[in-house]
């Protein structure tokens, strides 16, 4: 049995844009990624696959329950783990009151375990007001994990940690997924994909675009490199460069020529640092693209076969 069975889901809110004929299908203990920007559809597409809005058209079964149904719907929320990218909190309870009470809510066998294991047990007692970014994701955390569900949904988990925060929670979300448990991760983190995600949907402009293994997708999504050399330019010394241009720019000194290039590079920043040390250099520029311009360095401007960016 599949996780999670999406059939050409759509959804809108009026004429602003959503998600438009999704399908995809989790498998069991299969940790899937949905990769996309801002505003590209993820929130709508999570928010739907947890039943909290009906899609427009389309069929979605979460673990066996048809979310067509009211009272199946309403028992996937009960079972299925559930991490938004915004947890909302009574801030001024305490985490304990907080999972005592999800406890009695799921049944849950884990709630004294994981604050210990998510290092978060010094500050339960705490009003959650005075939590920090890392505390208060971290609660989030133990909160759908805490009875054990087969599955678990995340809307871009690792908004507002810092990298230490960062590590630890992909740490815990491997040991988990190492477990058994599927996770469905929805995030603008090329980096979490590529280690965590053993297959990722491409979502833009509320189109999935493809679906390809976790660990085809460079780490860094690759840099913009540009650089001003006197020197002949040997393409093959970048192997991971893609799209080299080279244009003269005139001469820097008598004889010599002066030429600017351009290029995409997705190897490891060492090579590329040891490749542009033969060279010399009398300007350089290396910039991380943003993941809509990778995106588009990957499938260009177009979303679709027929080349439309919008819904239909």
């Amino acid at each position: 049995m599949s996780s999670i069975d999406a059939e050409s889901v759509t959804k809108r809110y009026g004429s602003t844009r959503g998600i438009a004929d999704v399908t995809f299908r989790v498998g069991s203990g299969e940790s899937f990624g949905i990769l996309g920007p801002a505003e590209s559809g993820k929130t709508t597409l999570v928010r739907t696959l947890m039943g909290v809005q009906r899609p427009d058209t389309g069929s979605i079964t979460i673990e066996g329950h048809d979310l067509d149904d009211r009272s199946s719907r309403t028992e996937m929320k009960r079972s299925v783990g559930f991490l938004p990218s915004s947890p909302s909190f009574d801030t001024s309870r305490t985490g304990r009151a907080v999972l005592e009470q999800h406890a009695t809510l799921k049944a849950a066998d884990r709630s004294d375990r994981l604050p210990v294991r998510l290092d978060i047990s010094t500050v339960l007692d705490d009003p959650i007001r005075t939590y920090d970014d890392r505390d208060r994701r971290f609660l989030s955390v133990a909160l759908a994990f805490m009875h054990d569900p087969s599955l678990v949904i995340m809307d871009e988990p690792f908004t507002a940690l810092d990298r230490t925060a960062r590590a630890e929670l992909q740490s815990f979300l491997e040991r988990e997924h190492e477990a058994g448990t599927s996770l469905l991760l929805a995030t603008s983190r090329l980096d979490v994909v590529n280690r965590l995600c053993d297959r990722v949907g491409v979502l833009r402009n509320g189109h999935l675009v493809d679906i390809r293994p976790g660990e085809s997708l460079p780490p860094n999504g690759g840099r913009r490199v540009r650089f001003i050399t006197t020197a002949k330019i040997d393409s093959s010394d970048f192997n991971h460069a893609e799209r080299i241009s080279t244009t003269e720019t005139g001469l820097a000194a008598e004889n010599d020529e002066r030429t600017t290039v351009e290029l995409f590079y997705t190897g490891p920043l060492s090579e590329l640092c040891e490749r542009l040390s033969s060279y010399p250099i009398e300007d350089l520029t290396v910039e991380p693209p943003t993941l809509a311009s990778v995106l588009a360095e990957w499938y260009g401007v177009r979303l679709t076969a027929s080349g439309g960016d919008q819904l239909a």
